[in-house]
Formats: structure tokens, C-alpha cells, sequence
């Protein structure tokens, strides 16, 4: 846990400080079909938390919840809801930086909207970014994690 912190400790440790936080498209889907997620509402209205998001990645869930196998799990109405909640609780910004780093080419928008917007961490379940560790100043880390950082928070 002290090595999540090492990157990141500023804004989760000062009770006012804004901890800005990518949140990558497998997060918010496990979110929407409802499996092991059911606090993260909580965190993601979080004052103090602002996500950070772009047009790749709103691309890219919309191509998710196409799929056959999503479509079953999760309702129309309800995805319109999600891309409403996301206009409204969610900072889009343009991604100008290239990265090549990750293993799977398609998450390294991840990586440079991380560098872009200078976030503090990506929030991730992905393996292929995690075994990154950080990149910048940004830590990455799977829900778990997180979750034990916004209780520090508290």
C-alpha cells in the first residue's frame, strides 16, 4: 500500500484537496452490470474527486455496450442514464499526448488522457496497465485499492 501512496498520497491524505482519477471503461462496466461495484457511487460523487474522461474512451463504451453479451446484462434506458451521468459528473478533455507503453496498444489512450490531465490515478482492472505501476505521476490501480484509499480518506 505505501507504494500506491508514493504518487498519489497528496490528494488522498488533505481532507480538501481534489484528487483527479481516470477510471477505465471496465470499472464503469462491472459498475453498470452491478457485480462487486455497489459503493463506488458513493466515490465517484465525491467533492473532492473529479473524472477525468475523453472522446476515446466515451467511444470506446459505446462499442462496449454493443456487444451482444453486454447488451443482455444491461438495460437501453440504463445506458443512456450512464452517458447522461458521465456529461454531467465527468471532466472530457482533449488527449494530445502518444504513448506507446502498454501492452495492449488499444488502453495506451489510458495512458496519455493519465499524462494529459495529470491525474493522480487510473482506476483499472486491467492487467496489462497494472503491471505498469504508474506512468508520470499518475499510480495505477485496480478497484480494490482505490477503495482502500478513499477509506483512508474518510
Amino acid at each position: 500500500m505505501k507504494s500506491l501512496m508514493k504518487y498519489g498520497k497528496k490528494c488522498m491524505s488533505e481532507a480538501n484537496s481534489i484528487c483527479k482519477i481516470v477510471i477505465d471503461s471496465n470499472i464503469w462496466v462491472s459498475f453498470l452490470i452491478g457485480k462487486r461495484l455497489s459503493r463506488f457511487l458513493q466515490y465517484i460523487l465525491d467533492e473532492h474527486i473529479v473524472i477525468i474522461t475523453c472522446k476515446s474512451q466515451l467511444l470506446e463504451l459505446s462499442r462496449v455496450f454493443e456487444k451482444p453479451k453486454v447488451k443482455k446484462l444491461i438495460h437501453p434506458d440504463r445506458i443512456r442514464s450512464f452517458f447522461n451521468f458521465l456529461e454531467e459528473y465527468t471532466v472530457s478533455i482533449p488527449v494530445t499526448t502518444i504513448t506507446d507503453l502498454c501492452r495492449d496498444p488499444k488502453d495506451n489512450y489510458l495512458l496519455s488522457l493519465s499524462i494529459d490531465a495529470r491525474v493522480h490515478y487510473l482506476v483499472t482492472g486491467d492487467n496489462d496497465l497494472l503491471a505498469l505501476r504508474h506512468i508520470n505521476n499518475t499510480v495505477i490501480i485496480n478497484f480494490a485499492d482505490f477503495e482502500m484509499l478513499m477509506g483512508q480518506r474518510s
